[in-house]
Protein backbone atom coordinates (compact mmCIF):
# COMPACT_ATOMS: atom_id res chain seq x y z
CA UNK A 1 0.00 0.00 0.00
CA UNK A 2 2.95 2.10 1.32
CA UNK A 3 4.47 1.47 -2.35
CA UNK A 4 1.50 2.28 -4.66
CA UNK A 5 0.99 5.83 -2.39
CA UNK A 6 4.53 6.58 -3.10
CA UNK A 7 4.94 5.70 -6.87
CA UNK A 8 1.23 8.00 -7.16
CA UNK A 9 3.02 10.86 -5.43
CA UNK A 10 5.77 10.45 -7.44
CA UNK A 11 3.45 10.92 -10.80
CA UNK A 12 1.77 13.20 -9.60
CA UNK A 13 4.98 15.56 -9.26
CA UNK A 14 6.31 14.36 -12.25
CA UNK A 15 3.10 15.73 -13.63
CA UNK A 16 3.58 19.40 -12.16
CA UNK A 17 7.17 19.44 -13.24
CA UNK A 18 5.77 18.65 -16.88
CA UNK A 19 2.77 20.73 -17.01
CA UNK A 20 5.08 23.73 -15.13
CA UNK A 21 7.56 23.44 -18.01
CA UNK A 22 5.30 23.66 -20.65
CA UNK A 23 4.02 26.68 -19.41
CA UNK A 24 6.97 28.32 -18.84
CA UNK A 25 7.71 27.45 -22.27
CA UNK A 26 4.20 29.03 -23.52
CA UNK A 27 4.62 31.58 -21.59
CA UNK A 28 8.31 32.40 -23.08
CA UNK A 29 7.46 32.30 -26.25
CA UNK A 30 4.89 34.88 -25.89
CA UNK A 31 7.44 36.90 -24.20
CA UNK A 32 9.96 36.84 -27.03
CA UNK A 33 6.76 38.17 -29.37
CA UNK A 34 6.69 40.68 -27.05
CA UNK A 35 10.17 41.69 -27.08
CA UNK A 36 10.63 42.40 -30.53
CA UNK A 37 7.40 44.67 -30.23
CA UNK A 38 9.00 46.62 -27.11
CA UNK A 39 12.57 46.73 -28.45
CA UNK A 40 12.33 46.34 -32.16
CA UNK A 41 15.80 46.46 -33.88
CA UNK A 42 17.83 49.71 -33.78
CA UNK A 43 19.84 48.71 -37.06
CA UNK A 44 18.87 46.67 -40.79
CA UNK A 45 18.39 42.99 -40.86
CA UNK A 46 20.72 41.94 -43.36
CA UNK A 47 19.57 38.57 -44.93
CA UNK A 48 22.64 36.98 -45.03
CA UNK A 49 21.92 33.48 -46.55
CA UNK A 50 18.41 31.61 -44.71
CA UNK A 51 19.12 33.72 -41.87
CA UNK A 52 19.78 37.46 -40.92
CA UNK A 53 22.61 39.35 -38.82
CA UNK A 54 21.36 42.84 -37.02
CA UNK A 55 23.56 45.29 -38.15
CA UNK A 56 23.56 49.09 -37.17
CA UNK A 57 25.31 51.49 -39.16
CA UNK A 58 25.35 55.54 -38.09
CA UNK A 59 27.04 58.41 -39.56
CA UNK A 60 28.92 58.93 -42.71
CA UNK A 61 32.68 58.26 -43.79
CA UNK A 62 35.54 56.42 -44.69
CA UNK A 63 37.09 53.79 -42.83
CA UNK A 64 34.28 52.78 -41.75
CA UNK A 65 34.42 51.98 -38.10
CA UNK A 66 33.10 47.89 -37.13
CA UNK A 67 32.84 47.29 -33.15
CA UNK A 68 32.60 43.97 -31.72
CA UNK A 69 31.36 43.30 -28.58
CA UNK A 70 33.22 40.25 -26.16
CA UNK A 71 31.83 37.48 -24.64
CA UNK A 72 28.85 38.26 -23.00
CA UNK A 73 25.00 39.05 -23.87
CA UNK A 74 25.21 42.71 -24.58
CA UNK A 75 26.12 42.58 -28.35
CA UNK A 76 25.72 45.59 -30.16
CA UNK A 77 24.65 47.16 -26.92
CA UNK A 78 28.06 47.11 -25.58
CA UNK A 79 28.59 50.59 -27.58
CA UNK A 80 26.43 52.55 -26.85
CA UNK A 81 28.20 55.31 -25.26
CA UNK A 82 31.09 55.19 -27.68
CA UNK A 83 28.64 54.40 -31.40
CA UNK A 84 27.24 57.78 -32.15
CA UNK A 85 30.20 60.16 -30.94
CA UNK A 86 32.18 57.85 -33.67
CA UNK A 87 29.83 58.12 -36.06
CA UNK A 88 30.01 62.19 -35.96
CA UNK A 89 33.28 62.10 -37.74
CA UNK A 90 33.10 58.74 -40.00
CA UNK A 91 30.64 55.82 -40.49
CA UNK A 92 30.55 53.50 -37.72
CA UNK A 93 28.71 50.09 -37.45
CA UNK A 94 27.71 47.69 -34.51
CA UNK A 95 26.51 44.57 -35.04
CA UNK A 96 25.28 41.28 -33.44
CA UNK A 97 26.82 38.04 -33.82
CA UNK A 98 24.51 34.82 -34.95
CA UNK A 99 21.92 34.09 -31.73
CA UNK A 100 22.93 37.18 -29.88
CA UNK A 101 20.05 40.15 -29.18
CA UNK A 102 18.20 40.45 -32.35
CA UNK A 103 20.70 38.18 -34.93
CA UNK A 104 18.83 34.79 -36.24
CA UNK A 105 20.48 31.83 -34.51
CA UNK A 106 23.02 29.31 -36.68
CA UNK A 107 21.24 26.20 -37.96
CA UNK A 108 24.74 24.19 -37.35
CA UNK A 109 27.62 24.42 -35.56
CA UNK A 110 30.55 24.74 -37.24
CA UNK A 111 33.84 23.25 -36.68
CA UNK A 112 35.48 26.83 -36.25
CA UNK A 113 33.70 29.10 -34.09
CA UNK A 114 36.07 31.76 -34.54
CA UNK A 115 36.33 31.55 -38.72
CA UNK A 116 32.41 31.40 -38.73
CA UNK A 117 32.18 34.57 -36.95
CA UNK A 118 34.20 36.53 -39.29
CA UNK A 119 32.52 35.13 -42.78
CA UNK A 120 29.74 36.36 -40.85
CA UNK A 121 30.78 39.50 -40.00
CA UNK A 122 32.09 40.04 -43.87
CA UNK A 123 28.98 38.62 -45.75
CA UNK A 124 26.98 41.13 -43.63
CA UNK A 125 29.16 44.01 -44.00
CA UNK A 126 29.20 43.09 -48.32
CA UNK A 127 25.60 42.79 -48.43
CA UNK A 128 24.63 45.81 -46.26
CA UNK A 129 26.63 47.65 -49.26
CA UNK A 130 29.22 48.68 -46.44
CA UNK A 131 32.60 48.86 -48.41
CA UNK A 132 36.15 48.26 -46.86
CA UNK A 133 38.66 49.56 -45.41
CA UNK A 134 37.40 48.79 -41.54
CA UNK A 135 38.98 49.36 -38.34
CA UNK A 136 37.64 46.96 -36.20
CA UNK A 137 36.99 48.20 -32.47
CA UNK A 138 36.88 44.71 -30.01
CA UNK A 139 36.32 44.53 -26.33
CA UNK A 140 37.15 41.83 -24.32
CA UNK A 141 36.78 38.34 -26.10
CA UNK A 142 36.49 40.65 -28.97
CA UNK A 143 40.04 41.07 -29.61
CA UNK A 144 40.25 37.25 -30.86
CA UNK A 145 36.96 37.73 -33.19
CA UNK A 146 38.57 40.83 -34.88
CA UNK A 147 42.10 38.70 -34.84
CA UNK A 148 40.89 36.26 -36.80
CA UNK A 149 38.42 38.37 -39.05
CA UNK A 150 41.83 39.92 -40.02
CA UNK A 151 43.64 36.75 -40.96
CA UNK A 152 40.62 35.76 -42.94
CA UNK A 153 39.49 39.00 -44.75
CA UNK A 154 42.99 41.36 -44.58
CA UNK A 155 42.64 43.24 -47.73
CA UNK A 156 39.24 44.75 -45.68
CA UNK A 157 40.78 45.66 -42.26
CA UNK A 158 43.22 49.49 -42.45
CA UNK A 159 43.33 49.51 -38.61
CA UNK A 160 41.99 47.76 -34.78
CA UNK A 161 41.64 48.85 -31.87
CA UNK A 162 41.94 46.36 -28.77
CA UNK A 163 39.97 47.34 -25.82
CA UNK A 164 41.18 45.42 -22.94
CA UNK A 165 41.02 42.40 -24.56
CA UNK A 166 41.48 38.42 -24.45
CA UNK A 167 44.90 36.95 -25.13
CA UNK A 168 45.37 34.17 -27.24
CA UNK A 169 47.75 32.64 -24.59
CA UNK A 170 45.60 33.56 -21.97
CA UNK A 171 45.06 29.97 -20.51
CA UNK A 172 48.63 28.87 -20.28
CA UNK A 173 49.57 32.39 -19.06
CA UNK A 174 47.15 32.80 -16.21
CA UNK A 175 47.19 28.96 -15.11
CA UNK A 176 48.52 29.50 -11.57
CA UNK A 177 45.17 31.39 -10.99
CA UNK A 178 43.01 28.94 -11.59
CA UNK A 179 39.31 29.52 -10.72
CA UNK A 180 38.44 27.02 -7.71
CA UNK A 181 36.69 23.68 -8.39
CA UNK A 182 33.06 24.25 -7.38
CA UNK A 183 33.31 27.43 -9.69
CA UNK A 184 34.08 25.65 -12.69
CA UNK A 185 31.55 23.01 -11.83
CA UNK A 186 28.92 25.52 -11.83
CA UNK A 187 30.18 26.76 -15.14
CA UNK A 188 29.25 23.34 -16.79
CA UNK A 189 26.15 22.90 -14.96
CA UNK A 190 24.68 26.48 -15.95
CA UNK A 191 26.12 25.12 -19.29
CA UNK A 192 24.30 22.12 -19.58
CA UNK A 193 20.66 23.47 -18.23
CA UNK A 194 21.06 26.71 -20.58
CA UNK A 195 18.88 25.44 -22.86
CA UNK A 196 16.34 24.24 -20.58
CA UNK A 197 15.79 27.09 -19.00
CA UNK A 198 15.95 29.34 -21.72
CA UNK A 199 12.89 27.05 -23.50
CA UNK A 200 11.17 27.26 -20.11
CA UNK A 201 11.43 30.96 -19.50
CA UNK A 202 13.81 30.84 -16.12
CA UNK A 203 16.74 32.89 -17.92
CA UNK A 204 14.04 35.84 -18.45
CA UNK A 205 13.30 35.22 -15.00
CA UNK A 206 16.36 35.58 -13.86
CA UNK A 207 17.76 38.62 -15.92
CA UNK A 208 15.18 40.60 -14.46
CA UNK A 209 16.33 39.56 -10.78
CA UNK A 210 19.69 39.97 -11.60
CA UNK A 211 20.57 44.02 -11.74
CA UNK A 212 23.46 43.39 -14.22
CA UNK A 213 23.82 46.97 -15.44
CA UNK A 214 27.01 48.31 -16.17
CA UNK A 215 28.27 52.10 -14.26
CA UNK A 216 26.98 54.54 -17.05
CA UNK A 217 24.60 52.06 -19.44
CA UNK A 218 21.21 53.09 -19.45
CA UNK A 219 18.60 51.30 -17.66
CA UNK A 220 16.81 50.54 -21.30
CA UNK A 221 19.73 49.32 -22.75
CA UNK A 222 19.72 46.59 -19.30
CA UNK A 223 15.79 46.12 -20.41
CA UNK A 224 16.56 45.01 -24.08
CA UNK A 225 19.09 43.54 -23.41
CA UNK A 226 17.11 41.15 -20.57
CA UNK A 227 14.57 40.78 -23.26
CA UNK A 228 16.75 38.82 -25.32
CA UNK A 229 18.62 37.05 -22.76
CA UNK A 230 17.41 33.53 -23.32
CA UNK A 231 18.57 33.30 -27.37
CA UNK A 232 21.93 35.37 -26.91
CA UNK A 233 22.46 33.36 -23.33
CA UNK A 234 22.14 29.92 -25.66
CA UNK A 235 24.64 31.53 -28.05
CA UNK A 236 26.83 32.49 -25.22
CA UNK A 237 27.34 28.85 -24.29
CA UNK A 238 27.89 28.22 -27.33
CA UNK A 239 30.91 30.61 -28.07
CA UNK A 240 31.95 29.44 -24.28
CA UNK A 241 32.54 26.25 -25.58
CA UNK A 242 34.98 27.50 -28.39
CA UNK A 243 36.50 29.65 -25.72
CA UNK A 244 39.97 27.53 -26.16
CA UNK A 245 39.48 26.90 -29.88
CA UNK A 246 38.76 30.09 -30.78
CA UNK A 247 41.85 31.49 -29.08
CA UNK A 248 44.00 29.02 -30.53
CA UNK A 249 42.98 30.29 -33.61
CA UNK A 250 43.38 34.03 -33.11
CA UNK A 251 46.88 32.96 -31.94
CA UNK A 252 47.88 31.52 -35.26
CA UNK A 253 47.69 35.41 -36.74
CA UNK A 254 49.78 37.50 -34.76
CA UNK A 255 51.26 39.75 -37.48
CA UNK A 256 49.39 43.05 -38.59
CA UNK A 257 52.09 44.35 -40.81
CA UNK A 258 51.89 48.04 -40.66
CA UNK A 259 48.43 48.56 -39.94
CA UNK A 260 48.08 51.42 -37.55
CA UNK A 261 47.25 49.66 -33.73
CA UNK A 262 45.61 51.08 -30.76
CA UNK A 263 45.90 48.85 -27.37
CA UNK A 264 44.10 49.66 -24.37
CA UNK A 265 44.50 47.71 -21.19
CA UNK A 266 43.40 48.07 -18.09
CA UNK A 267 44.73 47.05 -14.76
CA UNK A 268 41.70 46.00 -12.03
CA UNK A 269 42.14 47.49 -8.61
CA UNK A 270 43.02 44.41 -7.11
CA UNK A 271 43.87 45.84 -3.65
CA UNK A 272 40.69 46.87 -3.29
CA UNK A 273 39.05 43.42 -3.69
CA UNK A 274 38.36 41.97 -0.04
CA UNK A 275 40.54 38.26 0.25
CA UNK A 276 37.14 36.63 -0.55
CA UNK A 277 36.74 38.60 -4.13
CA UNK A 278 39.87 37.50 -4.96
CA UNK A 279 39.54 33.49 -3.69
CA UNK A 280 36.64 33.67 -6.30
CA UNK A 281 39.15 34.45 -9.00
CA UNK A 282 41.45 31.58 -7.50
CA UNK A 283 43.81 34.33 -6.61
CA UNK A 284 45.34 35.80 -3.10
CA UNK A 285 47.15 38.78 -1.92
CA UNK A 286 50.49 37.53 -2.21
CA UNK A 287 49.94 36.91 -5.88
CA UNK A 288 49.01 40.24 -7.28
CA UNK A 289 52.48 41.77 -8.43
CA UNK A 290 52.64 38.50 -10.40
CA UNK A 291 49.02 39.16 -11.86
CA UNK A 292 49.83 42.56 -12.89
CA UNK A 293 53.04 42.11 -14.53
CA UNK A 294 51.34 39.29 -16.78
CA UNK A 295 48.94 41.35 -17.72
CA UNK A 296 50.80 43.79 -18.71
CA UNK A 297 52.68 41.33 -20.26
CA UNK A 298 49.55 40.63 -22.22
CA UNK A 299 48.98 43.74 -23.90
CA UNK A 300 52.32 44.34 -24.77
CA UNK A 301 52.83 41.45 -26.76
CA UNK A 302 49.62 42.29 -28.18
CA UNK A 303 51.30 46.03 -29.37
CA UNK A 304 53.91 44.05 -30.88
CA UNK A 305 51.96 42.56 -33.48
CA UNK A 306 52.32 45.77 -35.67
CA UNK A 307 54.35 48.18 -36.52
CA UNK A 308 52.58 51.29 -36.17
CA UNK A 309 51.18 50.61 -32.62
CA UNK A 310 50.07 52.47 -29.56
CA UNK A 311 49.60 50.84 -25.81
CA UNK A 312 48.10 52.96 -23.53
CA UNK A 313 47.75 51.24 -19.75
CA UNK A 314 44.76 52.22 -17.36
CA UNK A 315 45.16 51.45 -13.71
CA UNK A 316 42.97 50.46 -11.39
CA UNK A 317 40.13 50.56 -14.43
CA UNK A 318 37.38 48.82 -15.00
CA UNK A 319 37.35 45.93 -17.58
CA UNK A 320 34.10 47.77 -19.74
CA UNK A 321 36.38 50.93 -20.36
CA UNK A 322 33.77 51.73 -22.78
CA UNK A 323 31.42 52.44 -19.98
CA UNK A 324 33.39 53.41 -17.36
CA UNK A 325 35.82 55.78 -19.50
CA UNK A 326 34.03 56.13 -22.84
CA UNK A 327 36.06 59.38 -23.91
CA UNK A 328 39.75 57.21 -24.01
CA UNK A 329 38.11 54.83 -26.20
CA UNK A 330 36.25 57.21 -28.54
CA UNK A 331 40.04 58.89 -28.48
CA UNK A 332 41.78 55.68 -29.25
CA UNK A 333 39.48 55.10 -32.22
CA UNK A 334 39.61 58.08 -34.09
CA UNK A 335 43.44 58.36 -33.51
CA UNK A 336 43.06 55.03 -35.74
CA UNK A 337 40.90 56.23 -38.12
CA UNK A 338 42.83 59.60 -38.59
CA UNK A 339 45.96 57.70 -39.31
CA UNK A 340 44.42 55.64 -41.79
CA UNK A 341 42.94 58.69 -43.45
CA UNK A 342 46.53 59.99 -43.68
CA UNK A 343 48.22 57.19 -45.05
CA UNK A 344 45.36 56.78 -47.91
CA UNK A 345 46.37 60.72 -49.24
Amino acid sequence: MAKSKNKLWLILFSAFIILCFLIGVFAENSAKKQALIDFPPVGKMIDIGGRSIHLDCRGEGNPIVVFESGLDTSGSLSWSLVHDEIAKFTRACAYDRAGMMWSDERSTSEELLGKAIAEDLNKTMTIAGEKPPYVLVGHSFGGPYITIFTKYFGSSVAGLVFVDTSHPDQVSIFKEFEEPLMNRISYVFMDFFEPMWAYAGLTRYFAKLNDGRLNNQSLKDEQVIDAYSPSSGLALTQESKAYEQTLNEAGSFRDFGNRPVFVIGAIANYEKMSDDELSEYGMSRKQLSSLIEKDLFTHKEQASWSTRSELKILYKADHYVQFEQPEIVINSVLSIVQKVRLKGT
